[in-house]
């Protein structure tokens, strides 16, 4: 099959070069794609111009790395006449923290880069020299495992491509190792590490691939912890207008771009991407990990560095690598097939579903995609607690590590918190729904209430939701299994009643302490004033980044805030998506809850939910209702017009998902 794609790329890439737009260089300053609209961009040196003629991708013959026209300003900053740029200038490291399918699945709407150009103006020429005058011996594997280090890059190697490795890590970015090539490419790699501004000791990998002709490497994303902390970027050294390299959120919207000598790139390897050498020559890269740094932490904990002596042997597993004395220690192969039979023989014992599910998770547990609290909520999910060990034994006979870490998580008690969360939000009926779900565990059989396997805890926060990513990490962290339930409602009736609950006269010391902060304020005032804070999400209303940042700056001693900003449901929803699967979300209509009849449908959709069941609700009253005069017919305009552009986007995000507000 794959031979059949190359010949037919090689075809299809003769007819374009005879059709292409012949004002379209192959080489040097050419065209940008821009992400978001496909407009094309011109990048040059101190400016940037703006067309708005969208050529077909095909008719190019070579497109170039993309960026974000939206951004101009950074752009132009990035273009400046050195042409570098520091990473955390433009950064694609949130893009990255999972592979961008999983992103895209949860979340279809949700912005993500895949490529960035870093630089245009890199010399590149000594080193490209001396790459090119290398004998052919100096490429195999037989050398770099005699006079330097070798290592695996099992995806690459199968098809071919010759490394020359001069710094590498283990996936979870505790240890560098300096391998014997460092010493030989030091002098011509260092200035371009400080062209680009980036200091030696936060660079992780680096290595020179050499791609064969005629050689495709299939659609695939990098996995492993590294990749979200880490920029990837390439230096194209040799390379010809047949190479078609190719990314994208998923393999069918990869796009075409182009690595150009003398332009640096960062490419979002957590995106899908392939590349197909259809030249007869052989295309050079150098390849390099930058750690990110984090926010805040101006001295964050770098990887202890290593130098390893040439012949050095080393196992690879599962991301970690072990230093052997012994050459059948490098080996892994044995295990991997061993533990390929005893799964084969455990998914017999399971339903399809179920088998099929927990070898996904097994595979996706090796590469380091989940954690090994996330593996456990799929073994509990997919496997009768009297197969735990055969799992165990599954991932023990390929490496003991993972198997140690899986039996810890496994063993730990998921019972000290809580099993569901009303997140929010504040004044959509989440005080009712808590009470409906208290009287629903109360009906439990006495005997069963202290069973672990049945026992159900509950949290109500409605401000959970608001505060976003702070909240959701560490949720993540402590509860990945956790499932949620959202009541939503009209965002301007949610507003209108929040601020007639903050301006009430009435209540204990506690509450009129905590609504100070409203005395003396009509609904227009604190309307207005959360207008003033939510001026950076009004002027980008898709960017939740910018609603983050809003939501940080929220008082957290009293809730008489964020009138408007807590209507915003798609933003919230979005940055909710990024850390839980959309499995895990319930999204309710409290309007769906005005008759006892749709009250009971709705709490048989919560029963079904949280996999408990059904039950007759006695009592369908709401909870903390309150009598306040009509709003005015202009201030409702004004809203209106304010949560338009907001409720498309909630109906984008949650297309089945039905509401009347508009």
């Amino acid at each position: 099959d794959i031979r059949a794609y190359v010949r037919q790329k090689i075809s299809t890439l003769k007819l374009q070069q005879t059709e292409a737009n012949t004002d379209a260089p192959l080489l040097g300053s050419v065209p940008v794609r821009c992400i978001s609209c496909q407009n094309v961009v011109e990048a040059k040196a101190q400016h940037v111009v703006l067309r708005d003629d969208k050529p077909q991708r095909d008719v190019l013959p070579f497109t170039t790395s993309s960026v974000r026209h939206v951004q101009k300003q950074k752009l132009e900053a990035m273009l400046r006449a050195k042409g570098a740029l520091k990473l955390n200038d433009y950064t694609i490291h949130r893009d990255k923290r999972r592979p961008s399918e999983v992103l895209i699945a949860e979340d279809s709407s949700i912005e993500l880069v895949c490529a960035t150009t870093r630089s245009t103006t890199v010399d590149v020429s000594k080193l490209q020299e001396a790459l090119l005058a290398l004998p052919e011996e100096r490429w195999s594997e037989a050398y770099q495992t005699k006079h330097n280090v070798s290592l695996r890059r099992p995806f690459h190697d199968k098809v071919g491509v010759n490394k020359i490795i001069s710094i590498f890590s283990d996936n979870h970015l505790e240890h560098v190792y300096l391998l014997p090539e460092w010493t030989h490419w030091q002098p011509l790699v260092l200035p371009i590490f400080e062209h680009l501004d980036i200091p030696l000791d936060r660079v992780v990998r680096c290595l020179f691939a050499r791609m064969p002709p005629n050689t495709l490497i299939p659609p695939h994303h990098d996995n492993g912890p590294w990749v979200a902390r880490t920029h990837r970027i390439h230096v194209p050294l040799v390379t010809f207008p047949e190479v078609e390299f190719k990314s994208g959120r998923d393999e069918a919207t990869m796009q075409r771009y182009a690595f150009n000598v003398g332009t640096v790139v960062e490419l979002n390897n957590a995106a899908k991407h392939s590349v197909f050498n259809g030249a007869s020559g052989w295309r050079i890269h150098m390849i390099f990990d930058v750690l990110e740094q984090i926010a805040g932490h101006e001295t964050d904990t770098l990887p202890t560095v290593t130098t390893l002596n040439a012949g050095q042997l080393c196992r690879q597993v599962r991301g970690r690598v072990e230093l052997v004395t012994d050459v059948q220690q490098t080996s892994t192969e044995a295990a991997t097939q061993a533990a390929r039979e005893l799964l084969a023989k455990l998914k017999t014992r399971l339903p399809k579903e179920h088998g099929d599910a927990l070898g996904t998770g097994i595979r996706h547990f090796f590469i380091e995609q989940i954690t090994a609290p996330e593996f456990a909520s799929v073994v509990r999910r997919h496997c009768p607690d009297a197969m735990q060990g055969d799992v165990l034994e599954v991932l023990r006979s390929v490496d003991a590590v993972m198997a140690d870490e899986a039996a810890a998580a496994l063993r730990a008690d998921e019972s000290f918190g809580p099993s569901y969360c009303i997140l929010g939000v504040q004044k959509c009926g989440t005080t009712s729904l808590f009470r409906h779900c208290k009287y629903l565990l109360s009906l439990q059989a006495p005997l069963e209430m202290f069973d672990p396997a049945s026992m159900l805890l509950a949290d109500s926060t409605p401000s959970y939701l608001l505060y976003g990513a702070p909240v959701a990490l560490r949720m993540r962290q402590l509860l990945p299994s956790i499932r949620f339930i959202v009541m939503l409602r009209n965002p301007i009736e949610r507003a209108y009643s929040q601020y007639h609950m903050t301006a009430d006269p009435t209540g204990t010391p506690h509450q009129l302490e905590m609504r100070k902060v409203v005395q003396g304020k009509s609904f227009q005032d604190v309307i207005h004033q959360d207008l003033a804070r939510l001026q950076a999400v009004q002027a980008d209303p898709t960017s939740i980044s910018k609603f983050q940042e809003y939501a940080d700056a929220l008082p957290q001693d009293h809730g008489s805030h964020s009138y408007l900003g807590r209507g915003l449901y798609a933003l919230q929803l979005r940055i909710w998506l990024e850390h839980f699967p959309r499995s895990q979300f319930l999204i309710l209509n409290v309007d769906n809850m005005d008759t006892p009849v749709s009250t009971q449908a709705t709490l048989d959709d919560v029963c079904t939910f949280l996999r408990l069941p059904p039950f007759t609700l006695r009592d369908a009253a709401r909870q903390n209702t309150r009598e306040y005069p009509p709003m005015s017919d202009a201030v409702r305009d004004q809203l209106r017009a304010f949560y338009a552009p907001h409720n498309a986007a909630l109906a984008d995000l949650l297309p089945e998902f039905t509401f009347s507000w508009s």
